[in-house]
Formats: structure tokens, sequence, C-alpha cells
């Protein structure tokens, strides 16, 4: 039991990721020239994320390139 439990556990943390990584949003601030992600699921239970991160690592994902 232990075993199934830890594989449920395991593709539930695969679908949380897969939720968070489609529903980042990144974009470059043009006054300071910085990148950042930005999340939120909507509900109550939690607030948005909002992080400095890399431009060159998400270049590509830009919204306003």
């Amino acid at each position: 039991v232990k075993e199934y439990e830890k594989v449920q556990a395991a593709e539930r943390l695969r679908a949380l990721v897969q939720k968070l990584v489609s529903r980042t949003i990144y974009f470059r601030d043009e006054k300071t020239n910085l990148c950042f992600a930005y999340f939120w699921d909507g509900d109550s239970r939690g607030g948005p994320a909002f992080t400095n991160v890399p431009c060159g690592a998400v270049e590509r994902y830009l919204v306003n390139q």
C-alpha cells in the first residue's frame, strides 16, 4: 500500500508542477530591463506569486518582447 501511495503522491506532484508551468507568464519590465515570472491560481487557497528571473532563461517565453 505504501508504494501505491508514493506513486499517487508523485503523480499529484507532477500534475501540480505541470499546472504551475502552464499558467506562469514571463515579462520584461521595459523601465528596468528586468524579467519577472507571475503566477496566480485565481482562488482563495493562495495569493499571486511574482519573482525576478534571469531574462536569458525565459527570453523565448516573454509575453512582451
